[in-house]
């Protein structure tokens, strides 16, 4: 259900995620949008003025853990355990760049610098673990 935050009242909307399991969330640091990762593999991006779904964010074929949005509310990056983090442009789930991380699997993610991403990931073995921080910038952002 979707409660109003200043009266605790059931608005009777739509249910975000009625046909799949909710994984994590985000909100848009102005407040826009919610991000919801679902067990289909997929994020929907909701409105939360109207509740209604924007976009849907795909690409991977494991579950993520961790979705951003940029500081500006413009992009929103996913991570899975296939070492690859995308972005897509929030206004409309337009895939926009897919970022590498050979070897490693990521632990968090996040937007920092204007529209750099950071991703801290870890590889380990039967000598040591080793625990990287990443930064990517994206081009043209």
């Amino acid at each position: 259900c979707i409660l109003d935050a200043h009266t605790g009242d059931d608005l009777q909307g739509p249910s975000l995620v009625a046909e799949f399991n909710m994984g994590f969330t985000a909100m848009a640091p102005d407040g826009q949008q919610v991000a919801i990762v679902c067990s289909d593999f997929k994020a929907r991006l909701w409105s939360t003025a109207t509740l209604q779904l924007q976009a849907v964010l795909q690409g991977f074929t494991t579950l993520s853990d961790h979705i951003a949005f940029s500081a500006d509310s413009a992009l929103v990056a996913m991570e899975t355990d296939e070492d690859t983090a995308r972005v897509w442009r929030a206004a409309d789930g337009q895939p926009l760049f897919v970022l590498r991380n050979p070897g490693r699997i990521f632990t968090s993610l996040w937007f920092a610098y204007g529209h750099s991403v950071l991703g801290l990931s870890y590889s380990f073995n039967s000598i040591n673990d080793t625990l990287m921080l990443h930064e990517w910038s994206l081009p043209g952002m």
